[in-house]
């Protein structure tokens, strides 16, 4: 009875709220609608926009950032071609461990039906582990008295 009435007071709330109204705020008074604007005039209306520091501010980067053994311009134009290609150009160490770690990673994955197998054995355990301690308490848990009932009609 209780859980009927739980049910219907939770259904009438849910229509009550459902069916509830808002109240619907006017626009201000005295002001027009605009139409909206195309790409184009918003971009010609925010071309001209932009940013300026505090005056007085300085800016963060302040170093000029010369690359380690540029001493000429040949020298600086070589560090920067090669930083230029990437990270394992710019270190000859770093393409040697590149490849040693792709080669530890392909060798640490498995294949995905080895990774099944784990997982489904892993699964059949636990399930194993839970029905196991499920039949140990029904065992060592004693069955309660049956209640007495006393119906008179």
């Amino acid at each position: 009875m209780k859980l009927t009435q739980a049910i219907l007071g939770a259904l009438c709330a849910l229509l009550v709220v459902g069916t509830a109204w808002g109240s619907i705020v006017d626009p201000r008074k005295g002001q027009k609608a605009t139409p909206e604007q195309s790409q184009d005039q918003v971009a010609k209306q925010q071309a001209l926009q932009g940013t300026f520091g505090r005056v007085g501010m300085v800016p963060r980067d302040t170093e000029i950032y010369v690359p380690p053994g540029a001493k000429t311009d040949d020298a600086a134009a070589g560090v920067i071609a090669l930083s230029a290609q990437g990270t394992t150009h710019s270190d000859p160490n770093a393409a040697k461990v590149l490849a040693e770690a792709s080669t530890h990673l392909k060798q640490s994955t498995g294949s995905p039906a080895k990774t099944f197998g784990w997982g489904l054995l892993f699964l059949a355990l636990g399930f194993g582990v839970v029905m196991g301690l499920r039949q140990w308490v029904v065992k060592s848990i004693p069955e309660p008295a049956p209640a007495k009932t006393h119906v008179e009609w």
